[in-house]
């Protein structure tokens, strides 16, 4: 999917945001790159890809947590009976993962997952196009010089 900048990428328009929806939990919506991530409001093609990997990566965290639980509770009757369900909709949040990787990798982004305790708590995102941009800018050194030279008098 390509936006109005020319060949860049643009968000999903079935994207929705876990933060608006009623059963929100803070607690499983991962940092991107240690900030909270931005408003769905903004523009700017980075942050709609940060919002699409933190949706992700959120699910990822709800469901594990259910896993956990589940695990926990495998003496009761029930506690087994959910398991396929669970592990198909783990599956199917990992390939929604891996299809955005897919997307954006000709771009040049990499989202790595940081984990604590098998949730992940932050997502460190590179921009290849932008970051190599970047610092191709942060390194370069230009000066300017302008220097006059009298003209050789002529022979007599």
């Amino acid at each position: 999917m390509t936006g109005r900048s020319g060949g860049s990428p643009t968000h999903s328009s079935q994207f929705i945001d876990p933060r608006s929806e009623e059963d929100f939990d803070p607690r499983f919506y991962p940092k991107a790159d240690g900030a909270s991530a931005t408003s769905t409001e903004s523009s700017d093609r980075d942050d709609w890809i940060k919002l699409e990997f933190c949706a992700v990566y959120y699910r990822l965290n709800q469901l594990h947590a259910k896993l956990t639980e589940m695990r926990g509770n495998a003496g009761e009757p029930d506690g087994e009976s959910c398991a396929p369900e669970l592990m198909q909709e783990i599956e199917k949040q990992l390939r929604l993962r891996d299809e955005l990787e897919d997307r954006y990798s000709p771009y040049g982004v990499i989202a790595e997952a940081i984990a604590k305790d098998g949730f992940t708590v932050k997502i460190k995102f590179t921009f290849g196009d932008r970051t190599v941009l970047r610092e191709q800018r942060t390194r370069l050194v230009s000066s300017t010089a302008l220097i006059f030279f009298a003209e050789p008098d002529e022979p007599n």
